[in-house]
């Protein structure tokens, strides 16, 4: 199937723009991360927005104090985990695409990997 659009916001307020125009004109929207997901959970319907999140990968607050990371959905899981580890902190969920794949896709996927038997998936790690 085709989408109508493909649209790579930069910020929270330009998802928001977008899903008021499709709200408005009752358009289907598909999130998309990185496309890494083996389940076609972005596989979009005809006519449908994609809503791809590659441009917002900025990882905003790393609070060590209270083990929390504040980041937008296009950050890649392997790039959050090298950025945790020089500050002393691990982040569990280590997909086989981790290098590719992003975080706002792993928690589409709930995504796990080899250390998932041990500490859990992500949606053990997200609030």
């Amino acid at each position: 199937m085709s989408p109508s659009a493909v649209v790579w916001p930069r910020s929270t307020e330009d998802v928001v723009k977008v899903m008021k125009y499709a709200y408005e004109h009752s358009i289907p929207v598909v999130p998309r991360g990185a496309g890494t997901g083996v389940t076609a959970g972005a596989v979009p319907s005809k006519g449908s927005i994609i809503l791809s999140f590659e441009k917002m990968k900025r990882i905003l607050d790393i609070d060590s104090e209270n083990l929390q990371v504040l980041c937008e959905p296009g950050v890649i899981n392997g790039r959050l985990q090298r950025e945790l580890e020089w500050k002393g902190l691990f982040y569990p969920p280590d997909p086989a695409s981790m290098h590719f794949c992003t975080i706002g896709g792993n928690v589409a996927e709930n995504a796990g990997g080899p250390r998932a038997l041990k500490y859990g998936v992500t949606r053990d790690y997200v609030m």
